[in-house]
Order: C-alpha cells, then structure tokens, then sequence
C-alpha cells in the first residue's frame, strides 16, 4: 500500500469495526486475533497488511473497550472511546491552524466583516444653474442612504480567537467526515462535537454575518440606482445647456420648419403680381 503521508490505520478499520448496519456491528469481546479475523473475512484490499501492522493492535485498543481473558486480552468496539479519538483529532488539527489554503478558503473568507462605507452622493441644484449665468456656482446636497443600512447600527468587531477557533475545528471535523468517515459515524462525530464544545458565540457571529452582508447588498444596490439618477439628471442638464447656447448663438431665433409646398412657391417669379394684404384693403 503507497501513501504520500502517514495514516492512522485507525480509519482503515473502522468501517469493519463500527459498520452503518446494526445487524454487523460486533457486540462482544473477541481476542485481537479473532477480532482482527472477524473485521478481515470476505474484506478486499490491504486489510492483512494493516492487521498485521506494529500498530494496529494499539489503535484498536484505542476505540474498544478490553478485558482480560487469561495471559491475552478481549476488545469490543466502543463508540465513546471512538468519539472521543475524533474529537481529539478535529481539535489537535485545528490548534496550530489549518493548512493555508483551507485557512484561507474556510476560516478567514467566511469570517471577514464586509467593508461597508455608506456615502452621500452629491446632486447639484440644476435649477439654479439653469436658472443663473455662467458664474452660478451650483449647491450640493446629499442623497440620505438607507434607513435600514449599517449606519444606523453598531459596527460589527472582528472576530475573536474563540470564534476563530470554533471555526477550525468544525472545518477539521468536515474534512475528516467527508474524507474518512462512513456516513453514520461522521453523523455520531457531528452529534459528540455538539455536545462537547459550545459553537453558539460563532453561530451568532455567522447569522450576524449575514444580516450585515445582505445590507452591504441593499446598499449598494441603493447606490447604483441613485448613480443611475444622477448620471441621467446630468444628460438632461448638458442637453439643456447645449440647446440655450445654440438658441444665444442663433440669436433666440428658431428656424421654422418649412413644407415642400411652401418652398416651391416660394421659387415662384412674383413680379407684377399684388400682395395678399391688397385684397383686404379699402376700396
């Protein structure tokens, strides 16, 4: 058998020793050769090699509850003992800090506060500037942010050792589960940590978390749409502007729009030919 690391040959046993099926779990104690005989029949792989190993019989002792029977002693799987080598685990795993990508990627991530900065916007008074000449100095105000945003509340403080700490040994449990673990007993491991260490200070920083996260999202989208506002309220004061400087620079005068018809008799030779106003003259 080639491995990278060293491995427990604890979690080679374990499906034998505490297998998902009541019907297969071994409920007496048997010699560690009938023991290791028992968890090894009909198994396919290395299981021989592993039995065989110097220290097979000592992480076996380690899960099993043992007597003495005569000069040899007796073990049968004891789930206590077994949660009580997991939670050692998760815990000795997290103490010096996980490996940097799983620190980074599940400890740190999850636990940075967003930076949430709640900025006016400044809006100019367009009707003044319109209004005055070109020396009109505009007025600024400010856009209120939402009622509801971070502003209004206390700001969230980093997280502490003991949150951080909590943290790593639920993603060191995680890990082992989803790696090592058969499902019922990752399923007993989650039950035992629940009840051995008190997760409720980094539930609560996480639900925190989350409320200030959805804000930060609110906000921003409050942001863009009042971006959204300015941005246009701007077009329409340079479209403003533009149409009052051709308007001064044509002298106020519009052209009227002149049709097909008029034009055409406008080409017309009208020389001899009386003005319209003569009709309506006195006779």
């Amino acid at each position: 058998m080639y491995i990278c690391t060293p491995l427990d040959p604890l979690f080679v046993l374990l499906p034998r020793l505490f297998p998902a099926a009541a019907a297969d779990a071994i409920n007496r104690f048997l010699p560690v050769e009938d023991l290791f005989e028992e968890i090894t029949t009909g198994a396919e792989g290395d299981w021989e090699l592993v039995a065989k190993s110097q220290v097979a019989e000592r992480r076996l002792a380690a899960v099993c509850e043992s007597v003495d029977i005569g000069d040899e002693k007796a073990y049968k799987p004891s789930w206590e003992k077994l949660m009580n080598i997991l939670d050692g685990k998760c815990v000795r795993m997290a103490k010096g800090g996980l490996p940097a990508t799983m620190e980074e990627g599940f400890v740190r991530k999850p636990l940075t506060r967003p930076e949430l900065e709640i900025r006016g916007v400044k809006k100019e008074d367009k009707d003044r500037e319109m209004g005055g000449g070109g020396n009109t100095e505009a007025a600024v105000g400010v856009l209120p942010a939402p009622p509801d945003s971070q502003a209004t509340r206390p700001r969230l403080s980093e997280a502490s050792q003991e949150v951080t700490d909590l943290l790593r040994i639920r993603v060191a449990s995680e890990f082992i589960s989803n790696n090592y673990l058969s499902v019922s007993v990752a399923e007993a491991l989650s039950d035992c940590l629940q009840k051995s260490h008190d997760f409720t200070p980094l539930d609560n920083y996480l639900a925190e978390l989350v409320k200030i996260r959805q804000e930060a999202a609110a906000v921003r989208f409050h942001d863009h749409q009042i971006k959204r506002s300015h941005e246009c309220e701007e077009e329409m004061v340079d479209r403003k502007r533009k149409r009052k400087k051709e308007e001064e620079e044509t002298g106020g005068k519009k052209k009227k729009s002149v049709s097909r018809a008029t034009r055409e008799l406008q080409k017309v030779d009208k020389t001899g030919m009386p003005t319209i106003t003569a009709f309506f003259g006195k006779k």
